[in-house]
């Protein structure tokens, strides 16, 4: 089955996003079970499992779950950045998923697997045909399939000094999103739709089945222009994104604020000062009002009353930029004294509440990290580090 991550390892960031496919597609809609639930971390040791980017991605989104985000909320998360780093859609993204405890049931189609079987597995997640072919066309877009996962698919002879895993791409534009994958297979120019169509065995010419299993008819009209297989990739993956078990709740869609504190830290000084520095970082979103050369910011004590009034930070908005998935971004630096007497209960940012405290907090000024006890693992070393950490209590 075309959809499925396992064909291909982390070749670039923009192949986290199909971890999710593999989550997802154990989903029974109809019985209210499975979906995307982070399931896929119980399922690695299944034979259509093969390869180490199930196992490399969960390792990479581990970092971000916490008591407030869940391993499918990342998984959610990474799909929508990796889809939009690579030049693709901006997929509408809700949180609220919550992780299994266990697997999911089998459903995980393997490239052998017939049409009537894979387009029955798609159903029963919510999906028919048509959306079965067009969820496929997209997750084929960049990534490959490996000789050294699937000899029965890539001949050995795709293995080189330069290619030790054998990899064949889908395409040629291998790390973008974009219709390539489509064009190819339309015209049988290319890469004529990737190895899963033009693999001289028919028995794993999965792809090539479910592609032409409507004649062509939601290939060609994928291929119709590139915004339609953009809009239709965006509306696909939300979709898959949103599928879950019964009784579960997202949250609404979640929009990014154009004005938010970065980097912010809070720091004390032996004359009974605070300095509170940090970066604004403006976002011009569509539709958004561009970026101005300055934004006014202030300070509210512990009382909630407002202790230093509005200042104005100024951006290089040539040389402050950066880029995003929902537009491009300028950065704002500052730093703001004020007596630790009056305390800190928010940053104010163009009329914004950004809720700070200044109970207790780490003072990064004063605090150091130096070889000693302690030991991280860092890259392949275990290096000893003893970190000298400065807390203030207020």
């Amino acid at each position: 089955m075309g959809t499925r991550s396992r064909l291909r390892t982390l070749d670039s960031p923009c192949i986290h996003r199909m971890e999710m496919v593999d989550d997802f597609i154990t989903a029974d809609v109809g019985k209210g079970i499975g979906g995307l639930d982070a399931s896929v971390g119980f399922e690695t040791e299944r034979p259509e499992n093969v390869g180490v980017a199930i196992n490399d991605t969960l390792f990479f989104f581990t970092f971000l779950v916490n008591d407030r985000t869940s391993m499918a909320d990342a998984i959610a998360m990474g799909t929508v950045a990796a889809v939009g780093a690579c030049g693709g859609p901006v997929i509408p993204f809700r949180g609220g998923r919550i992780d299994a405890t266990g697997p999911g049931r089998a459903g995980v189609c393997e490239p052998e697997t017939d049409i009537k079987t894979t387009l029955s597995e798609f159903a029963a997640s919510g999906f028919n045909q048509q959306d079965a072919i067009g969820l496929t066309a997209c997750g084929h877009t960049m990534g490959g399939v490996r000789h050294s996962n699937f000899p029965q698919i890539v001949p050995e002879s795709a293995v080189s000094p330069n290619n030790q895993d054998g990899r064949v791409t889908f395409d040629e534009s291998t790390e973008a999103f974009d219709d390539r994958v489509v064009q190819d297979y339309i015209s049988g120019t290319g890469s004529g739709g990737g190895p899963l169509v033009t693999t001289t065995n028919k028995t794993v010419q999965s792809d090539l089945r479910l592609y032409s299993s409507d004649g062509n008819k939601t290939m060609k009209s994928l291929g119709s222009s590139k915004d339609q297989f953009s809009s239709a990739c965006a509306d696909l993956m939300a979709r898959m994104l949103d599928t879950v078990p019964r009784g579960v709740s997202l949250t609404p869609l979640i929009q990014p604020s154009d004005v938010k504190p970065t980097n912010v830290l809070l720091s004390l000084a032996t004359n009974g000062t605070l300095t509170l520095s940090g970066k604004i970082r403006y976002m011009d979103k569509a539709a958004s009002v561009p970026a101005p050369q300055s934004l006014d910011i202030a300070l509210k004590g512990r009382n909630g009353q407002t202790t230093i009034p509005s200042l104005k930070i100024t951006t290089n908005l040539t040389a402050d930029t950066g880029t995003g998935l929902y537009g491009p971004t300028h950065s704002y630096p500052f730093t703001i004294g004020f007596p630790a007497g009056s305390g800190l209960s928010a940053l104010v940012v163009q009329g914004k509440n950004f809720a700070l405290q200044d109970s207790i907090f780490v003072d990064a000024a004063s605090s150091s990290v130096e070889p000693g006890l302690a030991a991280f693992a860092t890259s392949f070393k275990v290096l000893p580090y003893t970190i000298k950490v400065t807390v203030a209590v207020g």
